[in-house]
């Protein structure tokens, strides 16, 4: 996989989901976060899924929206077999 990409830097063009990392305080308290996203010609980074750890257990949610995305990077090539 490629290096993450500032934001500041460059955006990824539309529909192209991407792996992003952002400040999530879902649960209260500031924390980096990542998950799979999609900037939309609006402006919004709109999810298709994020991965979280709550205690022991790893959970899958869908995210409608995800604010302060700090970086991105595009998602690997599928497997050719």
């Amino acid at each position: 996989m490629s290096d993450w990409i500032k934001v500041d830097d460059r955006l990824p063009g539309f529909p192209i989901e991407v792996i992003v990392a952002y400040h999530s305080d879902a649960d209260g308290e500031p924390c980096p976060d990542t998950g799979l996203a999609i900037l939309h010609p609006d402006g919004i980074w709109r999810g298709a899924g994020v991965f979280y750890q709550l205690g022991q257990v790893q959970k899958f949610a869908i995210r409608e929206c995800i604010k302060k995305v700090t970086h991105w990077q595009p998602l690997p090539a599928p497997p050719t077999e």
